[in-house]
């Protein structure tokens, strides 16, 4: 009987035992849970004020801001489908910090990361030559940008784009050499001209680089996008830009992908704007047709609304490098400026 008592005392203790580890463990996931949700709504909460934040910046074209945000790492994604089209568009924190639309119809041109306590952003009005979209163009204080040729060249990128709010490093020809890493979190050289590796430090993968290649006309040329500077790394092919917009949009952008993803939410609107343009010109010439020329007082005007209208209908579609390449470098967006300064200087109604 004594044996059995022991028996079913230590029995008693070993159910005890279980129980309580059953309680604690039970109390430390229910402890976890409820951490976890917090953290998962603060999270999403600062990704949301975030995404307010960009949503609102085309409100105000062609304006520099800053933005107190709370200290974190914000990771900017674009994503598209394989014909082309924009599927997810977001900034976040964590896997459970993002809505995938929010910012689905903004184009935001920024580095993948943005880590610290505060979001420079500027917005520029894509023109090429006549306005097709606003662009969001985001960084921080911690992102270098280190503009790399003659000071009349890249003073005046700057002071166009009204980017002297960011943080710039004007280097001239030949000066890469001279940079030194003074500890920010990633750099990107901005070169006007032909490239120059910059010294040994700066070539890690989260630095990246960008080749622009001016025409004569200050307005277009073609980009080489550098997405690493890491030994080794693959650069895509030359891709074809027009207006200061695009140009400052490329140079904010760290990536290839990132920038064409974005720039697919840009020419979306092309399609509007030519629309636009093209029945306000039929408007105008059909004054013509019916002899009324109170509203163009020189009839010169015509040949050039004509002329002016067909290159708009040729304008490529979105996503047709080629055509668009072949656009630029036939000299139809110069023609387009020279149409509408023609236009001006004789009293008629403008082109665009």
């Amino acid at each position: 009987m004594t044996r059995k008592g022991q028996l079913g005392i230590q029995f008693h203790w070993v159910f005890t035992l279980i129980g309580g580890i059953l309680f604690l463990l039970f109390f430390f996931v229910l402890i976890r849970s409820v951490l976890h949700s917090d953290q998962a709504r603060t999270t999403r909460e600062l990704s949301f004020d975030v995404g307010t934040i960009i949503a609102k910046a085309p409100l105000s074209p062609d304006t520099f801001s800053v933005a107190d945000v709370p200290d974190a790492t914000y990771r900017f994604a674009c994503e598209q489908d394989a014909q082309g089209g924009v599927t997810y568009s977001y900034v976040r924190i964590d896997n459970q910090s993002y809505e995938d639309t929010g910012l689905r119809d903004i184009a935001v041109f920024s580095p993948a990361t943005v880590r610290g306590d505060q979001l420079f952003t500027a917005t520029a009005t894509w023109q090429a030559p006549f306005p097709i979209a606003s662009m969001v163009l985001l960084s921080n204080n911690r992102t270098r940008y280190v503009l790399v040729g003659l000071p009349q060249v890249t003073k005046r990128f700057v002071d166009q784009g009204n980017l002297g709010g960011f943080n710039i490093l004007y280097v001239g020809p030949g000066g890469v050499s001279s940079v030194t890493d003074e500890g920010f979190d990633r750099y990107r050289f901005i070169y006007f001209g032909g490239y120059t590796a910059p010294p040994s430090a700066f070539l890690t993968a989260r630095n990246s680089a960008l080749v622009v290649h001016q025409d004569p006309d200050g307005e277009t040329g073609t980009l080489d996008f550098h997405d690493s500077l890491a030994p080794g790394a693959p650069s895509p092919p030359g891709v074809p830009y027009a207006g200061e917009a695009m140009l400052a949009a490329a140079a904010f952008t760290d990536s290839y992908a990132a920038f064409r993803c974005n720039m697919a939410k840009a020419e979306g609107s092309l399609a509007t704007a030519k629309k636009i343009l093209l029945d306000r010109l039929k408007a105008i010439l059909a004054l013509y047709d019916a002899g009324n020329s109170a509203h163009v007082p020189d009839g010169r005007c015509q040949a050039d609304y004509l002329r002016g209208k067909a290159l708009i209908e040729a304008y490529p579609s979105p996503g047709e490098e080629s055509a668009y390449n072949a656009y630029v470098q036939q000299g139809n967006l110069r023609e387009l400026e020279d149409i509408d300064s023609r236009l001006v200087t004789r009293g008629c109604p403008r082109l665009y």
